[in-house]
């Protein structure tokens, strides 16, 4: 091995390493974050189910990512009790992360350069999205893993097909989309990032046709078999109804997590379109970065914005592509690339710092009312959120001996309250919230505690259930708000 070989290995491991360093310490504090109301659901109605055909045949609802609740499945099987059973399923998703880091950066560096790939990777281990999906026990981190292996197999299927790359393509297609159906538009991403028009070549036109038929007969394999399940979750119509608020919140979150790679890809952009060929793949650049555009244009109610976290990777290969371009030019120049390297290392650490200072302001801008924050702050990031305190005061207070009754309004994130009651060994039938089973009609006098989501809360659950009063018990300024409730005698029926 010459001198130069182990320069760049040594260069490589090195990067790489302060590269997972970076991504566990963004991960520091979402790891002991309490699970929230899809984490604990799916657990709880999911991954507890006896095995993987019941769970895969039990598809009535989107929180069910398939393939991610089976391998949670079987890392939850292997658990034992020397850290919380909670922290125990995040670190399940932390090793898909460090697995996605590690393909993003061995693979994506021989065609970007080093360089490029680490700037883009680091902008995403200090986005506000790595902050929230990567220790998520949701199937969002297994998505983004299995979309950058299928950019990898199709890429090598594209170069010099053979039968196991397409085999593996296929694989990670399936898998793909068995984690969440929607993952079927990032696939949709990566077959036009090798797209090549006009498609004059034969050879090549059996292998991008092979490219983009594989996530369909995926889809369609995985299913046909549940296919009344899937026409019973579509029917839910769950979403945003502003389809342009949801679409910003994409767009923005993407543009505020990579914002010095876009600006240093924008230099490059005028050189590239010279080119009649580069051109072209500019074109279907564009094509790809608006992909998910039509959805929220078209669909009513709109997809949620979280959706679309599975075509990130996509994004990110195509942005370590022009910032490779831009170093290759620097080098060309005989601009030694390090000024640009030190300017864009400084914009990146700047930029993730300032995105911490305004997620609040973010989050309260561009999303607002209009339904759960997917990518800036949402609640259960707050330090507010803390289901395992408001249970435990409820255990201490001795409100939770049966045969009491709790009620928990939806707002205030029922299925957290019960998952950390289950763990400190509170009955399930102690809790009374809203269900796809039924509503809560009334309260007898056997409930006298109330968990709220503050003010807004109080008044709903003032006009919902008459000759009931509120009292806060411990209200604060925490999300689950604990009150107790008294019977208004004069009140009329």
């Amino acid at each position: 091995m010459t001198d130069q070989n182990q320069s760049r290995r040594k260069n490589s491991f090195l990067t790489a390493s302060a590269l997972f360093i970076v991504a566990l310490y963004f991960t520091r504090d979402g790891i002991f974050r309490p699970l929230w109301f899809d984490e604990a659901l799916m657990i709880m109605n999911f991954m507890a189910l006896p095995g993987p055909v019941e769970i895969y045949h039990n598809y009535v609802i989107p929180n069910n990512h398939i393939i991610y609740t089976i391998l949670l499945k079987f890392w939850s099987q292997l658990y034992q009790p020397v850290i919380a059973f909670d922290v125990y399923l995040r670190l399940f998703s932390l090793v898909i992360t460090l697995a996605a880091f590690g393909v993003m950066f061995f693979r994506w560096k021989k065609q970007s350069g080093i360089l490029a790939t680490a700037l883009v990777c680091a902008c995403f281990a200090f986005s506000l999205p790595f902050g929230i999906y990567s220790v998520a026990v949701r199937g969002y981190m297994l998505s983004f893993l299995l979309v950058v292996m299928a950019l990898e197999f199709a890429r090598q299927w594209i170069s010099g097909p053979n039968w196991k790359n397409g085999a593996a393509y296929f694989i990670v297609s399936l898998l793909a989309v068995g984690t969440i159906p929607s993952n079927i538009i990032a696939l949709g991403a990566v077959v036009l990032c090798f797209a090549e028009f006009p498609l004059k070549n034969r050879k090549f036109l059996a292998r991008f046709i092979f490219l983009a038929i594989i996530p369909l007969m995926a889809l369609a394999l995985f299913y046909l078999p549940i296919s009344r399940g899937v026409a019973k979750v579509m029917a839910l119509k769950e979403g945003w109804h502003d389809g342009v608020a949801a679409m910003t919140a994409l767009y923005l979150s993407w543009a505020v997590s990579f914002l010095p790679v876009i600006a240093a890809v924008i230099f490059v952009v005028p050189l590239i379109l010279k080119r009649k060929s580069s051109r072209r793949k500019a074109l279907i650049t564009v094509l790809v970065l608006l992909l998910p555009a039509p959805f929220f244009l078209i669909l009513s109610p709109a997809p949620f914005p979280r959706v679309f976290f599975a075509v990130w990777p996509v994004w990110m290969y195509l942005l370590c592509r022009g910032l490779g371009h831009l170093f290759a030019l620097t080098r060309l120049n005989k601009h030694k690339p390090l000024l640009l390297l030190i300017v864009l290392t400084g914009a990146v650490f700047a930029c993730g710092t300032a995105q911490q200072e305004i997620k609040e302001y973010l989050s309260t801008k561009y999303v607002g009312q209009q339904a759960l924050d997917d990518f800036f702050c949402p609640y259960y990031m707050k330090e507010s959120f803390n289901p395992f305190d408001a249970v435990k005061s409820l255990q201490v207070q001795g409100a939770t001996e049966q045969p009491a009754k709790i009620y928990i309004s939806f707002n205030a994130d029922p299925y957290s309250i019960i998952f950390y009651g289950k763990m400190l060994g509170i009955p399930q039938d102690v809790w009374l919230f809203d269900n796809p089973r039924g509503k809560v009609l009334s309260l007898d006098n056997n409930c006298r505690r109330a968990i709220l989501a503050g003010s807004g809360d109080e008044s709903a659950f003032s006009g919902r259930f008459k000759g009931k009063n509120l009292e806060p018990v411990s209200a604060g300024t925490g999300f689950q708000r604990i009150y107790s409730i008294s019977s208004d005698d004069n009140a009329k029926p």
